[in-house]
């Protein structure tokens, strides 16, 4: 059902013209791709699009952990192949170490 609902809403990227300009920039690697005023779950479709071309991981990074859950929610509904990368669990130059299990969820990442 999400297969169908992903090709639909590709379908209708593809005719674009802002989404075709993005693709040749992620094509030719011109990076950074700079994407604004999407909101929701496209977001996910959008990168879900923008990964089919490439053989390689991605790595998303954006400014809060609740919006790294909500991205990986939404991203595991098109894929099993997300993970998030956990923050190490402390403030900077504070002189507190991350805890050992930080270190291993972010090794299996």
């Amino acid at each position: 059902m999400v297969s169908l609902l992903e090709n639909k809403i590709l379908s209708l990227l593809k005719k674009s013209e802002s989404y075709n300009i993005a693709t040749q920039g992620f094509l030719d690697r011109k990076f950074p791709i700079e994407i604004t005023g999407i909101r929701g779950g496209f977001t996910s479709f959008l990168l879900t699009a923008f990964n089919k071309f490439t053989k390689e991981n991605s790595l998303i990074v954006v400014p809060s952990e609740q919006d790294a859950i909500s991205i990986y929610n939404d991203l595991k509904l098109l894929t099993d192949k997300v993970q998030i990368l956990p923050w190490w669990g402390t403030m900077l130059y504070k002189g507190i170490s991350p805890g050992s299990q930080i270190f291993g969820k972010r090794v299996d990442c």
